[in-house]
């Protein structure tokens, strides 16, 4: 009997934390509006998004949202963890994984080696300073990578990789963050020129025609999902 009454004890508290997860969870898709493309389960991205909210002064829910917009474009609105690039003679390029961080090729160290570097001296910076900060699994803070492939990671470690990413880029700064939004609403003019300098850092005489592209994404983005 005794042993009985504690099953149903802790069947009846696993009950109402379940309800209590799912009503958090349908507070935070109302307020997203409406956005479904990340799952907002996981603890480590949730805490990351608190910290560097914080740090930037901006809406929580506006740099998740700026962080969707880039991983939009970057994957051609598929947010796809498996995509890889595709050059225009059909063959694999460097991009890999929703955010297109690139592979090292020929001793040229990608983005992707830099993203999964700026990742480990994230948590380990964050866990120093006492913010005790959930490190995923595939991070080792004693390890330096000179290649990354961001496909390895599930959606999960790929919004966590380019938000630690975002958190080591010299062009990611609270002023930089505080010109996307403008009463909780993100301008896609200003993100597009925080993606082209702090992402895509490619040569000047493409960037008219990036820019651009990467508007339209953001444009879709908002008609799709908000």
């Amino acid at each position: 009997m005794r042993r009985a009454k504690l099953l149903l004890t802790i069947l009846s508290v696993y009950l109402v934390v379940s309800v209590v997860d799912y009503v958090e969870k349908q507070i935070i898709d109302e307020e997203m509006g409406g956005m479904i493309n990340y799952d907002f389960s996981s603890t480590t991205y949730n805490r990351m998004l608190e910290e560097r909210a914080a740090a930037w002064e901006v809406d929580p829910m506006v740099l998740h949202e700026a962080i969707e917009k880039m991983g939009y474009h970057e994957s051609a609105h598929t947010f796809d963890p498996n995509i890889e690039q595709r050059l225009s003679d059909g063959t694999v390029g460097r991009g890999k994984g929703i955010f297109q961080f690139e592979i090292s090729v020929d001793g040229n160290q990608g983005g992707g080696a830099t993203a999964y570097n700026r990742t480990t001296r994230y948590f380990k910076e964050m866990n120093n300073q006492g913010h005790n900060m959930p490190i995923p699994e595939w991070v080792d803070t004693d390890v330096y990578a000179e290649n990354f492939d961001a496909t390895t990671l599930d959606q999960d470690g790929q919004y966590i990789l380019m938000l630690a990413n975002m958190a080591g880029a010299p062009e990611v700064t609270k002023q930089a963050l505080s010109s996307i939004s403008f009463g909780g609403k993100i301008d896609n003019d200003s993100l597009a020129e925080l993606w082209l300098n702090s992402h895509w850092k490619g040569d000047i005489q493409d960037r008219k025609a990036r820019k651009s592209s990467f508007m339209s994404s953001a444009n879709k983005y908002d008609k799709e999902f908000k």
